[in-house]
């Protein structure tokens, strides 16, 4: 309670709206150290994504989380990589060129590349949503110029594997909303604390993660599906439960730390580290420190100690038992005699 308050006291304590992981059967907001990681098999596919005026060109996209499609806002691609349009029957594609051979194996067909273009000239490229028309009424809620559209992200689009252009949902993913946070495109997401997708259309009543193949069917019953592919990879899951967790945008209260991590770092140098190495494992964890969030939902830990009222909103934080004891005889004070 003590740290609490003096978070607060010195404007470091905030509740804010973040991408959050989530566990849909503990119902509640997971910190990073609270992430387990197992391998596990699922489904990915390939998607192709028309674009806008364009009636037989396509961005083909990669993703192993279907259930994300439905919140899909952009289409990161990288303006250092080589993109190429090749030939697929009678449509073009869009891939990283790096990467043909694999969305050729994967789609069971032959691609001949028609020209190569760098990822910089992709950027702005409007396409139409696979699933729009069902989800109009939700997509003309947000407003951003550049929904559904092409952007650049250099440090999250590799041509490891997929397609080499990678879908955005903003309201599923932290990097997703890092990456759209720089165009203007807010965060899109309708999970309740169930991950029940809420007044989505006819998605409305699903399970994000657990649902995942009725969401492929739908895609494929729009023709937006090329490729179903199994993979094994590492997934994070909940501490307490072991079920794989979701990305959900959640009110959380949050310690502001990012703007100390210079001074962190610069204080390090001063640290005589025995072994040397570890100097270097803790630099390597104060880069990626981001604001932590304090609070969980349900019955986990320990209550925050901060009041807010419902109807003015105003906020206050108790430091200590003896304070909210004198803060409690006071109210009852103002009960009986003003």
């Amino acid at each position: 309670w003590w740290l609490i308050k003096k978070a607060w006291e010195q404007k470091r304590l905030y509740k804010g709206k973040k991408i959050m992981p989530w566990c849909v059967n503990c119902e509640t907001a997971l910190a990073k150290h609270e992430l387990e990681y197992e391998n596990i098999k699922e489904n990915s596919i390939f998607l192709k994504f028309q674009l806008k005026d364009e009636k037989n060109k396509f961005l083909i996209i990669w993703t192993t989380t279907p259930w994300t499609i439905p919140f899909n806002l952009a289409v990161m691609v990288n303006p250092k990589i080589e993109y190429a349009k090749v030939k697929a029957g009678k449509e073009v594609w869009i891939v990283a060129k790096d990467l043909i051979e694999k969305v050729a194996k994967a789609t069971g067909g032959k691609l001949s590349i028609i020209e190569t273009v760098n990822g910089k000239s992709l950027e702005g490229l409007k396409y139409i949503h696979p699933l729009y028309d069902g989800l109009r009424k939700q997509f003309e809620k947000i407003s951003s110029k550049n929904m559904h559209s092409v952007i650049l992200s250099e440090q999250y689009v590799t041509t490891e594997d997929g397609s080499g252009l990678v879908h955005s949902a903003p309201g599923c993913g932290p990097e997703d909303f890092e990456a759209c946070q720089q165009y203007g495109i807010p965060p899109f997401n309708n999970l309740n604390e169930k991950g029940i997708f809420d007044d989505m259309g006819e998605f409305s009543g699903l399970q994000a993660k657990k649902d995942d193949y009725k969401f492929v069917r739908k895609l494929e019953e729009k023709g937006a599906l090329i490729a179903e592919q199994k993979i094994e990879h590492e997934y994070a899951t909940c501490w307490r439960c072991h079920n794989p967790i979701v990305f959900r945008a959640t009110e959380q209260w949050f310690m502001k730390i990012e703007d100390l991590l210079k001074e962190m770092l610069k204080a390090n140098n001063k640290v005589n580290w025995v072994p040397k190495w570890g100097k270097e494992a803790f630099d390597a964890w104060v880069n990626v420190l981001k604001d932590n969030s304090i609070t969980r939902q349900r019955y986990w830990g320990t209550p925050v100690p901060v009041w807010e009222c419902q109807s003015c909103k105003k906020i206050e934080v108790i430091g200590s038992v003896e304070e909210l004891k004198k803060k409690e005889l006071i109210e009852l004070v103002k009960k009986l005699f003003i």
